[in-house]
Parts: C-alpha cells; structure tokens; sequence
C-alpha cells in the first residue's frame, strides 16, 4: 500500500532522529519479537524498525504504522508498496482506529505529541489502551528522567532531550508507571530498564533480571567516546546502582508490557535480552532467561557463523548455562580499591596459566573472563580469530584494557598516580610473573584497535578520566601525592640545612682546634713525601 492515511494534526516537514548507533535497534526488535504472540493486528506508533515489522509480516501480522512526520510516513509508504502495511500520518489523539491486537509505542511517548496535541504520559498511555481490543498487548517505552544517562550527561540540566516532557506533568517512576498501568486494565505487567538509553538499546533487561550476574552485559552497552564528555563515568554508575538494588530505578528508559483481562497469577521468568554493541554483522542478540538453575542463554536468529575481517563469531556457541560468578574485572576493582594486591596477584597468574590452556582466547579479556568455583571460564565464548594470537600477547592486551579502565574511571589502586598506562600494564604484567617490554605493550595496543575495527567499536581507550567526577578525583590524588612530594622534598631540605650547621659548629668547636693541631704536621708531611716521589 503507498498511499498515506492523514489522521489529523500531521507535522508536514518533519523527521524522527536516527539511531546514533547502527543496528542498534536489533535487541529491542528480538526482545518485542521473543515476548509477543505473533498474529493478528499490530499498530506501531512513533517508531519505525523496519526489521520488527518484517519480521511481524513473515508471521501473517497485519501491521498499521502511525508516524507524526509526513516525511517519514511518506517514505515508510513507498518502502512497504507492495506489503501489506497501512501507514497513517498524525496525532495519536485524533487517531480513530481500534479493535488491535497488539500495540507498540518503542520509541518513547514523546513521539506520540504534535505541537497542536502534547498528552502527559497519563493521557497518552490511556489512549494507546483504547486501541486494544479485550485480551490485547501493550508495549510501551518511557524515558526515565533520573536515568545514569542523564546523571552521567553534563548538559542533561540545561538542555532539554527530545523525550522530555513538559513541565508539570505527573511525576514519572518505574513504579508508579507500573501501577498507574495497572489501573488501566493492564494485568501481569513486566518491566525491562533499557540500557545505554532510549534512542539505541543494547540491553533490554527485566527488573528482576538486573542483578551483579548480568551487570557485565549491562557495562558493556556503553563505550567510550571523546565527543561525548561526562559527568561520571556511566559504566561505573550503572555497576553500583545495581549492586545497590536500584538498577531498575535508574535505568535510562523503561519498557512495560501488560496484557487487558484477567491476571494469570504466574510469574514469568526473569529475562533479558542483550548484545555487545558491535558491528551489524557481528551482531547476535541473546535471550537470558533465569530458573531454579541459574541463568541460561539462548541465541535469537540465524545461527549461522559471522565474520569481519579475521574476527569470526559462531552464535551457537552462546547456547547454554552462563557461568556463575563475578567478572574477573569487577573482582580486580574491588581488589584494587582495597590495596589487596595477594588477591591482585592470585587473580592475575590464574589469568596468564588459563589463556595457556585455551584455544579460542581472542576475546579472551578481563571483561569478558567470570571467575568461578572451578576456575576461570569465557562469559562471551563466541569470538575466535582466524589467527589467534599467542597467549602472553593476548594477556598483554587484557592487562593493557584493565589498565585503560583504572585510569579512565579513576578507581583507587596500590600503584603512583603519575604511573604511566604503558607501565602499569607492564607493572600488572609482572604482579602476574609475566615479563614484556613496551614493544609487546605496543603490539598489543594494535592488535586491540585491530580488533575494535573489525568488530565496529571505537579505537581505543581513554587513558585520560572519562567523567568529570573522575577527573576531580584523579586531581584530588595527584594532589595528595604533589603534596607528599612536597612534604618530603622540605624534609630533606631541612635536613641538609641542619647538616650543614652541624658542621659549621663543629669547626668551630675546642675539639675541632686541637685535632687540626695534631693532624696539621702530619698532613705537611704526608704533601712533602708525596712531592718527593713524583
């Protein structure tokens, strides 16, 4: 179908952003995939994922698409011409059709608004409700306005995002958008935080999903970028909010999905759904579900081994139960920041001895290690390299990344402030009785921007503070140790100084007088032979 249904207010010389990030919409796409029955009608409004709507076609779903702009309705008619998608242009508030299935608002309420109709999220979230018919699904995603996003943000205070709503509209917590759902008919609602933010997902994760087991996956959906300075360095921020319980609550957006009628009085398992955020080609997007024995992942979509450059990613290798345990990384921070340097060193040796017995050891970093009852074991097991290199120069690379981390988000560790990243990847090196040289520190920083190209992550990290408050805290600790420098410099001084007095009195002393007298002939005597003998 390429005409366009005009529903009324439609904004004539409009177009929704893109993602920041390519294929970042894949996990919400899976996620809304994996979590509704396929059939039926579908009404998407405000966002357009062309893959989420393919996918719902190759199910026989009859798909409505309501977008604000006309230019982006316009080009979503002419890109499903010969499918069968009616696509409306408008305001959700005098949009009139009913009787859905399922109903999907994924790209935030904000895009539900046109300058003649702005709904608080009370108001638009009730109209969405009237679309459906009894029995149908919603699923909605909010942005959270206390989100680490815009903790992290130093420009979340004076600049307003494009999800924000205006001002005086009814307060926005995960909680109480949960119940406020709830008073609309909508039974057994689930609630996922959204990370890195609303715009580009990585990880769709549960409320109940968001425990220190995943908080690696969640990490990982932030990467560094000298363009985008912070407050704080995200990853750290997100890692104690979900450690202290709060994960949920300062997720950067929210997705609820409920169903009208009747409550089951089941409860689901806990789920989430997650990837790196790498290349569209690399891209394997995972279901992690949790029971009674532990948590088990499942790769979504073809199955089929991936490849960029000499970087290969079999997705079958994902199946199965995730090892139980901390990341060897958060182990060594805490480790780090308590000057447990045995701890440290123990960690560290197991590392060098396991790469030693392992094959497929190209991801092999301390991000990606989980350390377990048994030993160490790859959290992500999937990546291999067509040449794998040797296992001391991967350790390189692992204890090159784990120095970038420490200096970038200023954690507390045993060694100088002033220690360079190069030496502190060689003195991490030799806490783990390994000996390399700036040459194989240097071969290891080009294999890692090797890699971050052919896998699509930025090129480097860091080695400066990523956030604001980290520089303020590196700042505080070089001045603690300028400090001390200084302290010891005047001691010496000082001490010199006394010296020198001491040995002013002493020539001037009773002492000194009689034995210059004694030792005087001696000493004539002593220049006479020695003139003689020349």
């Amino acid at each position: 179908m390429d005409a366009v249904n005009l529903a009324g207010e439609e904004m004539l010389d409009w177009a929704e952003p893109p993602a920041d990030r390519p294929g970042s919409a894949a996990v919400l796409s899976w996620a809304i995939r994996d979590l509704l029955t396929p059939g039926g009608r579908v009404l998407i409004v405000g966002y357009r994922d062309d893959d989420l709507i393919r996918s719902l076609l190759a199910t026989g779903t009859q798909v409505d698409l309501l977008l604000r702009g006309l230019t982006d309705a316009e080009t979503a008619a002419a890109a499903y011409a010969e499918l069968p998608v009616t696509v409306h242009n408008g305001s959700l508030n005098l949009f009139a059709g009913t009787g859905y299935d399922t109903v999907l608002a994924l790209g935030g309420l904000a895009r539900l608004n046109t300058p003649e109709s702005v709904l608080s999220w009370p108001e638009a979230v009730a109209t969405l409700r009237r679309k459906l018919r009894p029995g149908g699904t919603l699923a909605v995603v909010v942005a959270n306005p206390f989100g680490v996003d815009r903790i992290a943000d130093p420009g979340s205070g004076v600049r307003a995002a494009d999800e924000d709503w205006p001002a005086g509209t009814a307060t926005r917590t995960v909680t109480g958008l949960g119940d406020a759902l709830a008073t609309l008919d909508l039974a057994d609602v689930r609630t996922f935080g959204l990370f890195p933010g609303l715009a580009a997902p990585t990880a769709v994760v549960e409320r109940a999903a968001l425990t220190e087991t995943l908080t690696g996956v969640i990490a990982s959906a932030w990467t560094w970028s000298p363009e985008h300075p912070a407050v704080a360095d995200p990853r750290r921020l997100v890692r104690d909010a979900i450690r202290a319980g709060v994960g949920c609550e300062l997720a950067p957006a929210w997705l609820f999905v409920g169903h009208t009628g009747t409550p089951t009085g089941t409860l689901p398992t806990a789920t989430a759904y997650a990837d790196r955020p790498v290349a569209p080609e690399l891209a394997v997007v995972q279901a992690l579900r949790s029971d009674a024995g532990g948590w088990h992942r499942e790769p979504l979509g073809d199955l089929a081994p991936k490849s960029s450059g000499e970087i290969t990613r079999s997705p079958e290798l994902l199946a199965g139960k995730l090892s139980a345990g901390p990341l060897a990384e958060d182990v060594l921070l805490d480790a780090c920041a308590q000057h447990d340097l045995a701890t440290v060193r123990t960690l560290l040796s197991r590392y060098v001895s396991w790469l030693h017995g392992i094959d497929r050891r190209i991801g092999a970093t301390l991000d990606n290690v989980v350390v377990t009852e048994d030993g160490l074991e790859l959290f992500d097991p999937s990546w291999a390299s067509s040449a794998e290199p040797a296992a001391d120069i991967v350790a390189t690379r692992g204890f090159l990344r784990f120095a970038q981390r420490l200096r970038s988000g200023a954690y507390e560790n045993p060694w100088p402030i002033g220690t360079t990243t190069e030496r502190l990847t060689i003195t991490l090196a030799a806490t783990a009785g390994l000996t390399i040289t700036p040459e194989a520190v240097r071969t290891a920083a080009e294999l890692d921007a090797e890699i971050a190209t052919a896998t699509g992550e930025p090129v480097g990290e860091s080695t400066a503070p990523l956030g604001q408050r980290e520089a303020l805290a590196t700042v505080a600790r070089l001045t603690a140790a300028l400090d001390e420098a200084q302290a010891q410099t005047k001691f010496l001084t000082d001490l010199v100084a006394k010296r020198d007095r001491q040995l002013v009195e002493l020539r001037r002393s009773v002492t000194f007088m009689i034995g210059r007298v004694v030792t005087g002939p001696l000493s004539v005597l002593r220049k006479a032979v020695r003139r003689f003998r020349r």
